[in-house]
């Protein structure tokens, strides 16, 4: 399911995830390989809609192979840096954890304008 507009695009997907819960947990003992790699095959949701966006024509192969080189890039600065950077402050352990303001439905913030409602 996709919503589109000139302004946003949202994508929801199924997932599935092809890995354990954890090191301890190689996430085969209640599923089979072959499982597995029929997901990765039939509907991963990536290859979903990257297909999805080449046959709408919304874009084109080498534009996203550009977007997936970005990404990788994006990936690796970010896993280089975590390995040499400072650790965070001790403090700063719970930031991030809750959603500290509350978004009104139907609503845009930053003009107070409600989108999907009619006023009749």
């Amino acid at each position: 399911m996709a919503t589109i507009s000139a302004e946003f695009c949202v994508v929801h997907r199924d997932t599935y995830r092809y890995h354990g819960h954890s090191m301890s947990d190689p996430g085969v003992t209640y599923r089979s390989k072959d499982e597995i790699n029929d997901i990765k095959k039939s509907r991963d949701p990536i290859d979903r809609v990257k297909e999805r966006l080449l046959e709408q024509l919304w874009s084109t192969a080498e534009e996203l192979k550009v977007i997936e080189k970005e990404i990788k890039t994006e990936v690796d600065e970010a896993a280089a840096f975590s390995k040499v950077a400072d650790p965070p402050p001790v403090e700063t352990l719970y930031h991030h954890i809750y959603q500290e303001t509350f978004p009104v439905r139907g609503t845009l913030l930053h003009n107070g304008t409600r989108v999907g409602f009619s006023s009749t």
